[in-house]
């Protein structure tokens, strides 16, 4: 019985190819049980279903087959009978009467000359149908069908007739249509005839299409809000030769960005906005109004991460967002770093670039790499002046650079001062650096690399900086970095692919005066290596001076080597105490309220504040580790601070709390004065502070014991390292919010 009803099954999966064998399988089952049951014959019901099966698998072969022409007395009965079934079905199937011949057909209606891929594929469905009733009218024909067989052709007649009507409406309307757009696109015409202002403001693309996004008046700056959200949190090329910025953001960040801006705009027609990876591919073409901005795959040779990152990040966020808060005639930006040293007698940047040449003159290159000499190198020094622009800091601005000898000299915190004070007088960064009274801004913000020169945390970085607001009285400076390998965020860092493209294919000639150097590459003559560092430094200064970055000049100057020591002024740890908050990543150089001591501020920056100092970064959602998580905005600081009692800047830096001391002491405690709780970046920071702090804490005690009539003697005090203020809490400022005010 089984076999039976396999073997049904299969000549019924051969009878419908097009089906699907759980349809095939279901009407199997139903003609099964009428055999069953004793109202079919089996026999009939397989033979049925073998020549079904047959005729498709002929038709297959045939259409694969060669063909082959045969004779008029070849042609068999069957044949003909094939074709006489064929007409039948064409002629007697349909339920429309065939018209007569003296009748005259009607006009056919007035249709375009392409079909629309909507009629394209009902007439496929419809030339389908035509052929599977063809089909089922031969077998009817030959041997009868059964009920499963008479019911489909039933079913297709009608269907046939359904699309042959679907047709004739899709023709229809198509002619409607393009007699709605003609008619409109005649008046129109006459509309901007007789009216020509109108005819203005309805001037269209002259394309067909729907019209790109950005002519609506509402996404007309749609390409620089995407280059606006896009440029500032990048850095610049990992090696600094290219104009090429990489991001840390992703297509769905771009887009929640451009939501909270006020743009609605999809997922897809933003990602056609952006430049195309490849633009010969069949998607690249569909990228026609585009910024430069590019979507690339993560690498494999992302930056070392460090656990200060975020830290960091928040710190440079806060001094960039007071600095916004006053306006461009109170505040100086100023980015510095230093840029790779440059040789002497090697070509500076090992790129190519397109050189035009004479026929008559051949350049050649060295062909080695390796140094002339010991320390033949220069040390260029990169200011970049950023001016501010619709309350925020520019990436642009005049640039400055000071050009050293590393043999004669170096680049220390001492020389950096002696850069800025030159700066600040040159024609070109009057306009950034000084207000319109001719005197330097009250507020100075400096962003610079976490490099010994130049830390934040540095001691004889913090006296140069205190000798400079002394000398051009001013109200605060800030001086700032990110964490260690991530100085390609500093807007100087965007500076240094325009300079290296300059200097392409340049070499500085290290003998302008004469060779200083032996056959070993000994310098013989200081005097005369000198005279030929300062040679080569005019030379790669007057070829970056005559550089233009975003249409602001660059001043390139050689410095030659001065005395060191002779510039930084000593300074009372008292009055650093006063006046200066120093920390890892942010140093502070502020006025004081005692008038004796410091002129009256300009600025109210105090009063933005409610103090003299930046509040410290606390992180609003806490992470696994102290530190870790997301931080806030300068305002967001504010109100933590004060509403935590945070007292230490540098609370929530995770380095200082992952290292621990051998007495199990973390670095943060260890750098806490434990008299008076100030906290110091630097353990020599804390030893010049303490030496101050001792005495003033003696003094105090022993007047307070004299006025209160005690005899006996001050107990000393116990020198235990003070806790800082909960240096391992977990804060999350939700859930401190519910605690508080029960939200």
């Amino acid at each position: 019985m089984a076999d039976r009803y396999k073997q049904l099954f299969e000549a019924a999966v051969a009878a419908y190819p097009d089906t699907k064998k759980q349809k095939v399988q279901t009407d199997v089952n139903l003609v099964w049980k009428e055999i069953k049951a004793g109202r079919k014959d089996y026999l009939t019901e397989l033979k049925q279903f073998k020549d079904l099966g047959t005729r498709a698998k002929s038709n297959l072969m045939s259409f694969w087959a060669p063909s082959r022409k045969r004779k008029p007395s070849e042609t068999t009965a069957s044949t003909s009978e094939i074709q006489f079934v064929r007409a039948i079905v064409t002629t007697h199937v349909t339920d429309q009467p065939s018209s007569s011949t003296d009748e005259q057909p009607e006009p056919a209606p007035k249709v375009a000359r392409s079909e629309t891929p909507v009629q394209r594929n009902t007439k496929e469905e419809l030339s389908k149908t035509e052929k599977r009733i063809a089909d089922l009218h031969i077998v009817k024909s030959s041997v009868g069908l059964s009920e499963i067989h008479a019911k489909e052709l039933t079913s297709l007649v009608q269907k046939k007739a359904d699309l042959e009507k679907k047709i004739k409406r899709l023709k229809s309307l198509q002619a409607s249509q393009q007699k709605l757009r003609d008619k409109k696109k005649k008046l129109l015409g006459e509309l901007k005839v007789s009216h020509p202002e109108a005819a203005e403001r309805m001037k269209t693309s002259g394309k067909a299409g729907r019209p790109p996004l950005e002519s609506h008046d509402d996404l007309a700056e749609l390409h620089n809000v995407i280059l606006n959200l896009v440029c500032p949190e990048s850095s610049a090329d990992d090696r600094r030769r290219t104009e090429v910025y990489n991001s840390c953001q992703t297509l769905d960040n771009l887009k929640e960005k451009l939501e909270v801006a006020g743009y609605s705009i999809t997922r897809t027609a933003l990602y056609y906005r952006l430049a195309p990876a490849n633009v010969h591919h069949r998607d690249g073409k569909r990228h026609v109004h585009t910024v430069p901005v590019k979507l690339l795959k993560p690498q494999t040779v992302a930056r070392k991460a460090h656990v200060d990152h975020e830290f960091a990040k928040a710190v440079c966020t806060s001094a960039e967002e007071f600095a916004c808060l006053f306006d461009a005639n109170d505040v100086f930006y100023l980015s510095q770093d230093d840029k790779a040293k440059v040789p002497l007698g090697l070509p500076i940047s090992k790129k190519q670039t397109a050189i035009l040449m004479h026929v008559d003159y051949k350049v050649t290159l060295p062909d080695h790499d390796f140094p002339i000499g010991a320390k033949h190198k220069l040390i260029p020094s990169v200011y970049a002046g950023c001016v501010m622009k619709e309350s925020k800091i520019s990436f642009s601005g005049p640039t400055f650079i000071a050009i050293r000898s590393q043999k004669h000299d170096s680049s220390t915190a001492e020389t950096h001062l002696r850069d800025f004070n030159r700066l600040v007088e040159l024609d070109e960064f009057k306009s950034s650096a000084k207000g319109r009274d001719g005197v330097l801004k009250p507020l100075i913000f400096v962003a610079v690399d976490s490099g010994p020169d130049e830390a934040p945390n540095n001691f004889k970085t913090m006296l140069a900086w205190i000798t400079c607001f002394n000398t051009h009285d001013v109200d605060g400076i800030f001086v700032f970095s990110n964490a260690p390998g991530f100085s390609a965020f500093n807007k100087v860092e965007r500076r240094m692919a325009p300079l290296s493209k300059d200097t392409a294919g340049i070499v500085l000639p290290f003998d302008n005066f004469g060779t200083h150097l032996n056959s070993s590459n000994k310098t013989i003559d200081t005097e005369l290596e000198k005279r030929n560092f300062a040679a080569a430094g005019e030379v790669l200064a007057s070829v970056w001076s005559e550089t233009v970055i975003d249409n602001y000049p660059v001043v390139a100057k050689w410095t030659p080597p001065e005395e060191p020591g002779s510039a930084i002024d000593s300074v009372d740890q008292e009055w650093i105490d006063r006046h200066v908050c120093q920390s890892r990543y942010l140093l502070q150089i502020v006025r004081c309220d005692d008038l004796t001591c410091c002129t009256t501020s300009r600025t109210k920056y105090a009063d933005v504040l409610g103090g003299k100092f930046i509040p410290p970064p606390i992180p609003l959602k806490a992470g696994p580790k102290v530190g870790e998580g997301k931080f806030g905005g300068l305002f967001q600081n504010l109100w933590l601070a004060h509403t935590t009692n945070t007292r230490v800047f540098d609370t929530h830096c995770p380095k200082l709390n992952e290292i621990k001391h051998q007495s199990g002491v973390s670095e943060l405690n260890r750098r806490v004065c434990p008299r008076c709780g100030k906290y110091y970046p630097t353990l020599k920071a804390l030893k010049a502070h303490r030496s101050v702090c001792e005495n003033i804490v003696f003094a105090t005690t022993t007047e307070e014991a004299e006025q209160e009539g005690e005899e006996e003697e001050v107990e000393e005090i116990e020198e235990v390292p003070r806790p800082v203020t909960e240096p391992t809490q977990r804060l999350n400022l939700f859930d401190r919010l519910n605690r508080m005010y029960g939200i």
